[in-house]
């Protein structure tokens, strides 16, 4: 099973192992002696790795440097190093997963999640989640509430401009708002990268190799100190702790934050059109369903949006719909969403965080392109780590979709236009000032449509340079969906969604 052959390990001039010879047999528990300094734990760490040695140490015949020898070994030592936001069973997963120790560690925590003893990994994970689909559910539930109160209360609002505005958006960002972040903290927000298995894994690998050097600066004092030779080996994994620490700290004044990187001009640009082109499609694609929906059942279904994209007050139109509204929803989606659920798959976070946007808007004519803009808002944010990019894209987002076309169209005397019925009045003086309307219109549309084709080839082109990293704490493929979404927060949420968008429908 184990055999050790002809090992010396020296620390300068002090030799803590001289020519050490034995062999451990399966099935048998085999116990070492001996008084301090006679290099116990120099020939423990040798065994697993962690030094450089003169000899051989093979385990089943491979050479116990190479991964598959160190996948059989385990080692406790007398100064383990923990960590403090870990459970007993999360920790030996924590490793299984770090060390590729087939599934064993997964299936048991998914056989046993429900009992006290086993792994509360998929549990944590399902309250999770339904934490923050309660949160948002609280946040619908509340501003609705509030808007049947302020109607019944202030009916007069409903007919003045202002009025529409506040009755819509104050309930919602005011008090709405601040009760589902109330609900979020519950959940505490994960900094980028702190449970990849990159972060520790390459780290290890390096450990085997610059360890020694480690040891003699530590052991100068001496080569039979036991604890101060724990410590020279876990001296990295001690700094992790007191990283995460502090992140620790970080949650109880608000979350911690996510790892910040720039966006370069060119990626700012492609994500431009990019989004140009997921507004346009996904447009689109809402207004064929809408219509379908309209044709089978025989009523108007239209988002509230067009009556306050086509309303009059461009300020209160800017104030809302292009800085208030896109400032809001990224800091509830993107970054109390995704920081909560990215140390269960990036991947994953991204994806539900952009399906719950989507239901959120409560109509089929803004879901479809809420939910592709989520997606790429999601990505960018959780690759930056900086609100800045996707906020700032989702107010040009929103000024280009709503602001520019709603005031190109209240320049159009409609009624006007109406009345020409026959080509020959297309010639008369009553159409000659609409023609700058219509070349401004027109020319708009044909940026939106030549934008969109320049975003769908870019889409297309950088597909392939999407990737999401592994977490330490990913979720199974296998108990995703009912870990996430078959939970009662996100089924409430899911359900009051649902709700709204049948009584866009109906009503």
């Amino acid at each position: 099973m184990l055999n050790v052959s002809h090992v010396t390990k020296k620390y300068g001039k002090v030799t803590a192992c001289d020519d050490l010879s034995f062999h451990l047999d399966p099935g048998t528990v085999t116990v070492l002696l001996g008084p301090s300094g006679a290099g116990k734990s120099t020939i423990f760490k040798a065994m697993i790795g962690f030094l450089k040695y003169e000899g051989e140490i093979r385990v089943k015949g491979l050479s116990n440097k190479t991964p598959e020898a160190r996948r059989l070994l385990g080692y406790i030592p007398e100064m383990p190093s923990l960590y403090p936001n870990l459970t007993v069973s999360e920790h030996m997963e924590f490793i299984a997963r770090a060390y590729k120790l087939g599934g064993g560690a997964r299936r048991d925590s998914r056989n046993t999640e429900g009992n006290s003893g086993g792994a509360p990994n998929l549990v944590r994970a399902r309250k999770t989640f339904s934490t923050l689909g309660f949160g948002c559910f609280a946040i619908l539930v509340t501003a609705s509430v509030l808007q049947i109160a302020a109607a019944m209360l202030f009916p007069e609002w409903l007919s003045t401009s202002w009025g529409l505005w506040i009755y819509t958006f104050a309930p919602l960002y005011v008090i709405a708002v601040p009760v589902g972040l109330l609900i979020f903290r519950r959940v505490p927000a994960h900094s980028g990268g702190m449970y990849s298995e990159r972060d520790y894994l390459d780290e290890d690998d390096r450990e085997c190799q610059s360890n020694s050097e480690k040891e003699e600066s530590v052991r100068n004092t001496g080569a039979g100190n036991d604890d101060i030779g724990s410590k020279s080996i876990f001296t990295k994994k001690n700094a992790v702790v007191d990283k995460i620490d502090s992140m620790e700290k970080n949650k109880k004044q608000g979350g911690s934050r996510r790892e910040k990187r720039t966006m370069k001009p060119s990626q700012l640009v492609r994500a431009v059109f990019i989004a140009i082109f997921l507004m346009y499609a996904g447009n689109i694609l809402g207004n064929l369903v809408t219509a379908a929906i309209s044709a089978l059942t025989g009523t108007s279904a239209e988002a509230a949006i067009t009556t306050y994209a086509l309303a009059d007050s461009l300020v209160l139109k800017i104030l809302f719909m292009v800085i208030l509204a896109p400032l809001i929803e990224e800091y509830v989606f993107r970054r109390q969403l995704i920081d909560r659920m990215s140390c269960y798959g990036e991947k994953l976070a991204v994806v539900t965080s952009a399906l719950m946007f989507g239901l959120f808007h409560g109509n089929f004519t803004q879901f479809f392109y809420a939910f592709a803009l989520g997606l790429l808002f999601g990505y960018i944010y959780l690759k930056t780590g900086k609100l800045r990019y996707s906020a700032g894209l989702h107010m040009g987002i929103n000024f280009l979709g709503s602001i520019v076309p709603s005031a190109l169209l209240n320049m159009l005397d409609l009624s006007a236009l109406e009345s020409l019925d026959s080509l020959e009045m297309l010639s008369s003086e009553a159409f000659e000032p609409m023609l700058l309307q219509l070349a401004l219109y027109g020319g708009y549309v044909v940026v939106l449509l030549v934008s969109s084709i320049v975003g769908l080839v870019l889409l297309c082109r950088g597909w392939r340079r999407v990737s999401f990293e592994r977490t330490a704490m990913e979720l199974p493929k296998d108990a995703r969906f009912r870990t996430v979404y078959l939970n009662a927060g996100m089924i409430v949420f899911v359900l009051s969604c649902v709700a709204l968008i049948v009584f866009s429908v109906f009503a």
